[in-house]
């Protein structure tokens, strides 16, 4: 049997997690453009719209910034309600640059969000397995090293 260091999956979920707060940013960005500054034509601008299109994502926001898993989780579902109606309005023929910006920001939230999930996860299931091995170590024994350790030195 081979010894297999495990992997490190902090630094990951971190990266992940920075990445969905940019893509729920910038979709959030993209909203306002097309609902308050640049509405679609025949459109005027409008608050209650942007409110109505903002509103779902915001609900999020104290989730994201506490790290739970759930409310990456639920944001995935929700995202992908975003990614059907922004794909419909790529078919328009209308359809400019935003649209296509709003997409980028769609997917990548959602992928980041997913990613964030897993190696969360992970980390914290590596976390327990050590806090686990540690309790359980008689006091005569040295203690072993975290995997964060492991991976750095």
């Amino acid at each position: 049997m081979t010894n297999v260091t495990p992997r490190n999956y902090t630094p990951w979920a971190r990266a992940a997690r920075v990445l969905t707060l940019l893509g729920l940013a910038l979709l959030l960005l993209c909203i306002a453009l097309t609902t308050l500054l640049w509405p679609g034509q025949g459109r005027e601008p409008s608050a209650v719209i942007w409110i109505l299109q903002s509103l779902p994502l915001l609900v999020f926001v104290p989730a994201l910034l506490r790290r739970k898993l759930r409310g990456h989780i639920w944001l995935c579902f929700v995202l992908l309600l975003y990614f059907a109606a922004s794909v419909v309005q790529l078919f328009e023929p209308a359809a400019d640059w935003l649209a296509w910006l709003e997409l980028a920001a769609i997917v990548t939230a959602f992928c980041a969000a997913m990613l964030f999930v897993r190696w969360r996860a992970r980390a914290l299931r590596q976390s327990a397995e050590y806090q686990a091995r540690e309790n359980s170590r008689p006091e005569s024994q040295p203690p072993p090293q975290s995997p964060a350790e492991e991976s750095h030195g």
